[in-house]
């Protein structure tokens, strides 16, 4: 799972929720380059929306989920 309660990632929640709005756009662009469909589209360089979602799509990436888990 890309996102696992580590030390780490308590430790940016923590700093998120106390820190000023300066300090939580600094760790949202920290961060954000490791999620998905943004690590994807910085990876491309130049793409179109369907080749992003054909990527994506690739990498078994779902454009939605359930409660439930399914597609």
């Amino acid at each position: 799972m890309w996102w696992m309660a580590t030390s780490r990632s308590r430790a940016w929640g923590k700093e998120y929720i106390l820190g000023s709005i300066k300090r939580r756009k600094e760790i949202l662009r920290q961060i954000l380059d490791r999620l998905e469909p943004f690590a994807t589209a910085i990876s491309m360089g130049d793409f179109t929306v369907d080749d992003l979602y054909d990527a994506l799509e690739a990498k078994g990436i779902q454009t939605y989920n359930s409660p439930l888990g399914q597609a």
